[in-house]
């Protein structure tokens, strides 16, 4: 089976929500995973869209309250989320804060937010959410990403202003804000811009992807200065910001008992503690000339010459009477700090070079978007069926009648219906509407004079057969032709034959009779036509000449 364009699902999948058909919204994106989308795929490329355009709409259809809307959205996510392949283990933090007015009442961008944060959970992070975060901000903790999703209503100045203040106050090591405002108005804050959820994944896993690599590296260096380290007769230990133990090596933990995360001044007896706190509040915390202290070695003072020295973020100290000792780990500490600052380096252009093509991968796609509606304006076939579409149809027919009268020739002009298509769709679903459609299509293209002959999708279940030359008698023989040919074509689906027919209404000019004849008065009679042939039932047929 031909698969249908993930355009087609998501149209279709919007079009059901708007109407609160959740039976109709789940078959299209239970139908698209069945056709092979994974349900990571479906939320991103179907559902998030749909949510998105909705978004946008200021108003709902009276007959479809908004509430019904909504509860129909809410059951949908809560039947794609077993399908989703959430993660047990969550190591990187990320925060998703919602921002609107005080006037907005819209559900749909919380609901996007969710749905974000299974898909975030989908790659491995540990999300926190915030459904309203310009008043109830979430408490200004650290954040390894931060993603922010604004309102269609807020005002774009209020907008900036207020996102670069919360970047302000999480410092996440990445940010990103889902908004159509372009890519340079955000740099000066260090943010990123995304259209979509798409486009603010695929950029997070782009940068986190290059700073794990950087992290790797730096974490190979802190393995070789460790091991260098370990097995000496100096104590090392290295220090976090708060001046707590990060590592210690092989003396400093068997003979002294440092062990991470405790305070470095316990370790010291009572009478160096406070030297030690000044020393470490003056010069940056850095003393690169010998400082006598003392520690408590298996509970008895201990005295030995300290160092302090810059290791990366944190700080080392080292403790030991032999000077010689000393210059080789102070060579050695040296050497990684210059391989921690050339990694930061590197990660600092790289991030430059994301923002870049960040930047030229929005231009690009504004560039392919222009491209596809031209194409889509040069199209004159139906993507599903294969026979013309509308736009050939209107300025063709007019054609079509133009040559009719000028030369006086005949000109039929069939209407053709699919008959019971609602029952078909409920009861089939929409894949085999679709083969149904394209089924007929082709009977009436094969049947028909090839080359003279034309036929052109105007509905979502009827078509159009322009018959040139064609008098009424000739329109009758074709339209009894077409019914006989669809009621006993063989289809089957669920190893069943489905039952289809199709109902004709047309109508007929002759330039003989010097009729006036125009569009609108040769679609409407051929449209009356096919009424009257349903009121009889399916596979009817009724076709009127122009009087």
């Amino acid at each position: 089976m031909k698969r249908i364009p993930v355009e087609n699902i998501a149209d279709t999948f919007a079009k059901a929500l708007a109407t609160g058909d959740e039976k109709a919204a789940w078959g299209v994106l239970n139908g698209a995973i069945s056709d092979g989308l994974s349900a990571t795929e479906a939320c991103e490329m179907v559902l998030l869209p749909a949510l998105a355009a909705l978004s946008q709409q200021s108003e709902t259809s009276a007959e479809h309250s908004e509430r019904n809307i909504i509860e129909c959205i809410e059951h949908i996510i809560a039947r794609l989320q077993p399908h989703l392949p959430l993660k047990d283990t969550h190591q990187p933090h990320a925060l998703v804060i919602v921002i609107s007015n005080d006037q907005s009442a819209n559900p749909l961008p919380g609901i996007r937010a969710r749905v974000l944060t299974d898909l975030l959970e989908c790659d491995g992070w540990r999300v926190s959410l915030a459904l309203d975060g310009w008043k109830s901000p979430p408490p200004g903790k650290p954040a390894d990403a931060l993603i922010i999703i604004p309102a269609a209503e807020i005002d774009a100045q209020d907008t900036r202003e207020r996102i670069a203040d919360m970047v302000k106050k999480f410092q996440p090591a990445h940010a990103i804000v889902l908004t159509g405002i372009e890519q340079e108005q955000w740099q000066e804050a260090g943010i990123l811009s995304a259209a979509d959820e798409h486009e603010a994944r695929r950029a997070l896993k782009e940068l986190t992807a290059a700073s794990r690599g950087t992290s790797a590296q730096t974490e190979a260096i802190h393995r070789q200065v460790a091991e260098s380290f370990e097995s000496s007769d100096v104590l090392l230990c290295i220090l976090d910001e708060e001046h707590k133990v990060v590592t210690a090596n092989r003396i400093a933990r068997d003979e002294f008992g440092f062990t991470p995360g405790e305070p470095v001044a316990q370790y010291l007896d009572p009478g160096s503690r406070e030297m030690f706190e000044a020393l470490l509040k003056s010069n940056n915390g850095i003393a690169t000339e010998l400082v006598e202290a003392g520690f408590l070695r298996h509970g008895q003072p201990y005295l030995a010459d300290i160092l302090l020295m810059p290791c990366g973020e944190h700080r080392a100290m080292i403790a030991y009477p032999k000077q010689s000792e000393i210059d080789r780990l102070t060579k050695i500490l040296n050497n990684y700090n210059k391989e921690i600052n050339r990694l930061n380096h590197e990660l600092r252009e790289l991030r430059g070079q994301m923002k870049k093509q960040t930047s030229a991968l929005g231009t690009a796609n504004a560039q392919l978007g222009a491209a596809f509606e031209e194409i889509n304006d040069a199209r004159v076939e139906d993507p599903l069926t294969g026979a013309f579409n509308r736009k050939y149809y209107a300025v063709n027919l007019v054609n079509e009648i133009n040559r009719a009268r000028r030369y006086q020739r005949s000109l039929g002009f069939l209407l053709v219906g699919v008959d019971e298509f609602d029952k078909i769709a409920k009861d089939l679903g929409r894949a085999a509407v679709d083969d149904i459609l394209r089924a007929v299509a082709r009977l009436i293209m094969q049947n028909t004079r090839r080359g003279v002959d034309w036929i052109a999708r105007v509905g979502e279940h009827e078509f159009v057969v322009v018959l040139p030359e064609t008098n009424m008698e000739g329109c009758l023989r074709v339209g009894e032709k077409l019914r006989n040919l669809v009621a006993t074509y063989e289809m089957h689906f669920n190893g069943k034959r489905a039952p289809i027919t199709i109902s004709v209404g047309g109508a007929s000019y002759d330039a003989m009779q010097d009729v006036p004849v125009s569009f609108q008065e040769l679609t409407s009679r051929a449209g009356r036509a096919l009424g009257r042939a349903r009121r009889k039932g399916p596979n009817g047929q009724n076709i009127e000449p122009l009087e």
